[in-house]
């Protein structure tokens, strides 16, 4: 199964099969902005994700979204989106290049972590010497 995101951030898709999901624990529901599409035996959702997940992909998305203040795509659009067949198919090539940027994705954003911890330690020394500094002062 994949799931689509219909409206705020435009036609993100994930994969079911992600490691995020876990079935045996959780129950998940969808809301009314979230599109779920069951994928056909023999095809493959995490390419399928990977590919809605595409740069030129949301671009297309985007462009055929409708609204003034939210965007949102409509079922039809997700059902007629153009899907190369190479994709449907699940080619090992086409998932290694998915793979591998989730691999990759998922390190930069474990760094982001890491340096935004360091940001807000950093802040909180800087606060700490600047309240000690002006305390000081009025001493």
């Amino acid at each position: 199964m994949v799931l689509i995101t219909r409206s705020g951030t435009i036609g993100v898709a994930l994969s079911t099969n992600h490691p995020s999901f876990n079935f045996d624990d959780n129950v998940y529901v969808a809301s009314g902005f979230v599109i779920t599409a069951k994928i056909k035996q023999g095809f493959s959702a995490n390419a399928i994700a990977g590919y809605i997940n595409l740069f030129d992909v949301q671009k297309y998305l985007t462009a055929m979204a409708a609204g003034a203040c939210q965007k949102n795509i409509a079922q039809p659009t997700i059902n007629n989106l153009p899907i190369p067949e190479c994709l449907l198919n699940g080619e090992a090539d086409i998932e290694q290049y998915f793979a591998g940027y989730e691999k990759e994705s998922r390190k930069i954003v474990e760094s982001m972590a890491l340096k935004e911890k360091q940001l807000a330690q950093l802040k909180t020394n800087v606060s700490a010497s600047i309240k000690e500094k002006i305390f000081g002062f009025y001493k």
